[in-house]
Order: C-alpha cells, then sequence, then structure tokens
C-alpha cells in the first residue's frame, strides 16, 4: 500500500520519506485542481447564465424567454417562490394503521364517544354525529381520503429517501403548518382567556373539513386560475403533497383531540394560512432564469474538480462532480460512464429483476473463466482429472486431425450460476466461431 500513496501515519507520529513524498504529491494536485476548477466552472456558470438570462415567469404564471416561448407552464411546478418553502414533515405517512384510527377516526358507535376527556367538542355536536348519516358519511370519506392518499404517496415513492432518512418522510412545501397552528392557539388563549379556552369547543366536525377543501381548492385557483384540462392537471399536481399535509393536520379529529381549537382559533388559522400562501407564491417578473444558472454555478464551485481520489469511488465505474456537469450541459453524445436505472413495477419482484438483468447484461468468457492455459499434449490427456471425459468423448469422435495442442479452460461454477451460463451454450459458440475446433467440456469438472 505505501508503494501505491497509502499514507498511514499522522503528523504527530511522523511520515515516512515514501509518505512524505506520496503526500507532497497530494498537495500539488489539490493547488492544481483548485487552480483548474475556477475557470471551469466559472465557465460553466457563465455559460448558463448567457443561456437563460432572459427567462422569467409572466403573469399568467408561465416560465418565457424573451421570444414568448414557453419554458414551463408552471414554474417549479407548483408556481412557488423557492425562498417561501421550507422542509415539513408528513407524519401520517409513518403512521401504522391503529395509529391512524386513534388519529383520524371518529368511531360514532362508540357509546362512550364524548364522555371521555379526549374529544373537546360540545355534546349537541356529538349527538348530531351519532344521529346524522350526512355527517357520518362526510367523516368516513375524510378517513378513507386520508389512509388512500397515505398509501399514494409511499407508493408513488415521491418523497422516499427525503430528509436526514428515508422513513423521515420529509418534503419541502410553503406555509410552515405547525407553526400557524401553534400561533392560533396562542391567539385564541389570549383573545379569549385561558379558561374559556380549555372549554368544549363550539366548532362542528363537518364545518372543519368543508372549510379545508373550501381552502384548498381556494389555493389551487390561486396558482392555476382556468377550468381547461391543462389548468386542472396543473392544479393537481402542485396541491398535492401540500394538499396532503393541509389534511393530515387539519383533520377533524386532529383539529378538536390534538390542537383543540375552537372557531376563533381554526378561522384565524385558515387566514393566516391563506395569506401565508399567497407570500409564497411567484412574483410575476422574477428572473428566475438567473436564479437557475446561480443555484447551479454557486455549488459547482464548491465541487470537488476530480472526483477520482474520492474513498471506494473508482473513476472507471462513475463519473461525479464537475466532469459529470460538462457533459451534461455540452450534451456529450459519448458520455463516460453510460447507465440505465429500471424501474420495477412490483417494486419488490427481484426474480424478474434477476431475469432481466441477466438478460440485457453482456457476457464474455473472460466472466466465467477461473484459469486458461495452453499445453502440449501428443497423448489423449496430460490431465488426471480429465482422463474419463475425454476417453468417452474419443469413443464417439474421431482423433484425425486433432492438434498436439490444447487450450484448457477452467470455468467459475459460481460465476456461471451468476450469469446463468451454460458449458454447452459456451462450446457451441467457441465451435460456431471457429470452425476447426473440436471442443471436449464436462460438467464434473
Amino acid at each position: 500500500p505505501e508503494a501505491r500513496g497509502f499514507v498511514r501515519n499522522s503528523y504527530l507520529r511522523g511520515l515516512t520519506p515514501t509518505e512524505f513524498y506520496f503526500h507532497a504529491m497530494g498537495g500539488r494536485e489539490g493547488l492544481v485542481d483548485t487552480a483548474v476548477k475556477t475557470s471551469d466552472t466559472g465557465y460553466i456558470q457563465r455559460r448558463l447564465m448567457k443561456n437563460m438570462e432572459d427567462v422569467k415567469v409572466c403573469y399568467d404564471g408561465t416560465v418565457r424567454n424573451s421570444r414568448g416561448s414557453i419554458v414551463q407552464f408552471l414554474y417549479g411546478d407548483d408556481g412557488l417562490d423557492a425562498l417561501r418553502i421550507e422542509k415539513q414533515k408528513l407524519d401520517f405517512l409513518t403512521f401504522s394503521k391503529s395509529k391512524m384510527l386513534e388519529v383520524y377516526y371518529f368511531n360514532v358507535k362508540d357509546s362512550l364517544l364524548g364522555k371521555r376527556d379526549d374529544l373537546y367538542l360540545k355534546e349537541d355536536f356529538i349527538e348530531d354525529m351519532k344521529t346524522n348519516r350526512r355527517v357520518q358519511k362526510l367523516l368516513e370519506n375524510e378517513f378513507n381520503e386520508l389512509t388512500n392518499l397515505k398509501e399514494d404517496i409511499i407508493k408513488s415513492g415521491i418523497v422516499e429517501g427525503m430528509g436526514t432518512n428515508a422513513c423521515d418522510y420529509s418534503v419541502n412545501l410553503p406555509v410552515n403548518l405547525r407553526r400557524l397552528i401553534l400561533n392560533a392557539k396562542q391567539h385564541m388563549r389570549n383573545s379569549v382567556g385561558e379558561d374559556v379556552a380549555r372549554q368544549k369547543s363550539d366548532l362542528h366536525p363537518k364545518v372543519i373539513i368543508e372549510r379545508v377543501r373550501k381552502l384548498l381548492d381556494d389555493l389551487g385557483e390561486q396558482i392555476c386560475p382556468g377550468d381547461d384540462d391543462l389548468a386542472k392537471e396543473n392544479k393537481s399536481n402542485a396541491m398535492y403533497l401540500f394538499g396532503a399535509l393541509c389534511k393530515s393536520l387539519l383533520a377533524a379529529k386532529r383539529v378538536l383531540c390534538e390542537h383543540k381549537l375552537n372557531e376563533k382559533g381554526f378561522d384565524f388559522l385558515l387566514n393566516n394560512i391563506r395569506a401565508e400562501f399567497t407570500r409564497a407564491i411567484v412574483n410575476p417578473g422574477e428572473m428566475v432564469g438567473a436564479v437557475a444558472s446561480q443555484s447551479i454555478g454557486e455549488p459547482a464551485t464548491q465541487m470537488t474538480l476530480n472526483t477520482f481520489h474520492y474513498a471506494g469511488v473508482s473513476a472507471n465505474n462513475i463519473t461525479l462532480g464537475v466532469p459529470r456537469l460538462k457533459e451534461i450541459l455540452s450534451v456529450t453524445k459519448n458520455i463516460k460512464t453510460p447507465y440505465l436505472s429500471v424501474k420495477m413495477n412490483p417494486a419488490n419482484d427481484f426474480e424478474v429483476m434477476d431475469q432481466i438483468k441477466t438478460e440485457l447484461e453482456f457476457v464474455t468468457l473472460r466472466d466465467v473463466v477461473a484459469t486458461a492455459e495452453i499445453a502440449y499434449d501428443p497423448d489423449s490427456t496430460l490431465y488426471s482429472e480429465d482422463t474419463d471425459f475425454v476417453r468417452r468423448f474419443m469413443r464417439i469422435e474421431s482423433t484425425e486431425g486433432f492438434s498436439s495442442w490444447l487450450l484448457r479452460l477452467r470455468i467459475d461454477k459460481k460465476k456461471m450460476i451468476i450469469k446463468k451460463v451454460q458449458l454447452k451454450e459456451i462450446s457451441e459458440i467457441i465451435k460456431k466461431r471457429y470452425k476447426r475446433v473440436n471442443c471436449m467440456y464436462s460438467d464434473e469438472n
């Protein structure tokens, strides 16, 4: 390892002459790399800026260039300003079935409903929930909608791997709802007094569901007004995750049991959400092309130009950093490390994945051969382990015209199983390619 540049010692213990030499080499390369990458990334940023400097958001919500050509129908596919967006947790995605029932489901058939302290609701409302079929249907639909939404989001993989770990389920969304809920609770206590705030809520569950739906419809209309198919699709895409956040945090049972809001507090909360969301919508005239150019150019200057020295990453396997960025922006035809990602449906069918992998993979003889040797063999065979199958072969085939030289290939059984290759196939391909060759093979060895 020392001869290949591995530096084992620290400065404290002292470097050996070999280590010192390689350390100096690494230091020099680092300086050269820093000098080279500034010009490279500077040029990348300049090209990006000159290409996109005229791209801006228009009054109809579209992103266009100076000639009026549409670049995007809706900026960022959600029409929101990136400055107004922050990380928020979709906590209901981590809930089990029992937790979902506990947090979101009103069991109207439960005789103890309203008799426990956990339901912050007036008694005439509880009676209405138990007797009114329309209200029951509304509550049931809300629970089913949240259950289906949870399954759809997890299945689609939209939030997969977001946040610090894969199960964090954090997404970038406008309007910090949790903060606004805390503000609403504080406002409610300040306006009606601490004692009144502890009383049962004057907010009917059906009112909560209807107002949240109305709020989401209004916000969707603000982002993308219109009733045509394109507007509807844009609206649906833009509001999908924000809608999931609102529906999960402002579900009827959660508002009453967890947040314990009354009508005044709930109105204050909805008005704040509306105002914050309106502020988060991107302003017409925003020069988003320049913003995008800088958003790529600035991190690129911090990138390590040559990622060959990253531990555990081989330059033959993957192209990273600035070289990859140059390939993308120059639309290079022959990229250094081409790769293909295939998403499976269903995602966990490993047998089918393995089958596709073996069908697509290019297998050479080198991949399955353990050892290869050329030997001079004027007699039947030099190798004692081959004696039986050579003798069997000689009974059927004529030895006339056989060379005294042979090429002996020992095949790796494990590799053959992995690559799903058979000896017969190898033999036939060799015979087909080299017409004057005779192949003997044995499955025993």
